[in-house]
């Protein structure tokens, strides 16, 4: 009965994101959300250009750096000078 419950759990809160993202298209919010997460795209590379203008030679890879406190650089588009 348990599994029942989780599948349906599981099922209720598909639909419940579907009918979100719906509505998100029924209201032509999607260029109001890809515009706002340019911005704060831009405002985090921003503010990582800042915290390495602090730092001294040799500074250290932007990706790695964001890495290293938890963050994913792939969200901001960078990748490792490694890669």
């Amino acid at each position: 009965m348990g599994n029942l419950r989780s599948r349906l759990d599981d099922k209720a809160e598909i639909k419940r994101k579907y009918e979100l993202v719906l509505k998100i298209y029924e209201e032509d919010r999607v260029n109001t959300i890809r515009d706002a997460t340019t911005r704060y795209k831009a405002a985090g590379r921003a503010a990582l250009a800042s915290w390495l203008d602090y730092m001294t030679e040799p500074r250290p890879d932007p990706a790695d750096l964001l890495r290293s406190v938890g963050f994913n650089p792939e969200v901001l588009g960078l990748e490792s000078q490694e890669q």
